[in-house]
């Protein structure tokens, strides 16, 4: 009975681990200027390099961007907004 136990609670406390293992990931930040005020409606592009594949994101009121449930790999960030370069 006591092995029976501690068998099922080994088991069961190796299972958890295996929910950390995540396989994507993401790519979160802010947009500021120079004064560092945030940049809002800016427009963030998301491009992976490997793929060519792009998503975009426009930056919230505190000039906050974020991309989730990304694959492993090289991306490029471009941000466009007007009246900068």
């Amino acid at each position: 009975m006591k092995f029976t136990l501690l068998a099922v609670l080994c088991l069961g406390a190796s299972v958890f681990p295996l929910f950390g293992q995540a396989t994507t990931g993401k790519i979160e930040g802010s947009v500021t200027d120079s004064m560092q005020l945030a940049l809002t409606e800016t427009t963030v592009s998301l491009t992976n390099t490997q793929t060519n594949a792009t998503r975009q994101d426009v930056t919230d009121e505190m000039g906050r961007y974020h991309f989730d449930a990304l694959d492993a790999g090289s991306y490029r960030l471009k941000f466009q907004r007007a009246g900068f370069s």
